[in-house]
């Protein structure tokens, strides 16, 4: 898979569970209500992950403390003005701490590799 989030692998022999994953599919339609973009893409379905098998934490650390308090710093020093906003990509470097086992996309899946499942090294 692309940016190095996984790696094909035997099925596990130590009893892992595999999860598994499911495409979600969007259109955006036109004010005549015809179909304009349509937008595919594959997530791996985490409610079917079990605690402290699957993960450990149920956040994320996407900026260091330290960063964070000399902004802060800034602001109140220099009278900024502060807003939020969201950074879609701040969770696609995370490093996994457990491990994560997918199974194969149907219809992509390598050929004689059938059996395999992708292990996660990164968060998806």
């Amino acid at each position: 898979m692309s940016h190095n989030t996984s790696e094909l692998v035997l099925y596990p022999s130590n009893g892992a569970k595999v999860i598994v994953g499911m495409w979600r599919l969007t259109q955006k339609r036109n004010e005549f209500v015809h179909v304009y973009w349509n937008k595919a893409w594959w997530v791996v379905l985490g409610n079917h992950q079990e605690h402290l098998l699957h993960y450990f934490d149920t956040w994320a650390l996407v900026g260091r403390n330290e960063t964070f308090k000399v902004l802060l710093i800034l602001v109140v020093n220099q009278g900024y003005i502060t807003y939020q906003f969201d950074i879609k990509t701040a969770f696609l470097h995370g490093e996994m701490d457990a491990n994560v086992y997918v199974k194969q996309v149907k219809g992509f899946k390598v050929p004689g590799k059938e059996g395999w499942v992708w292990h996660l090294k990164k968060s998806l």
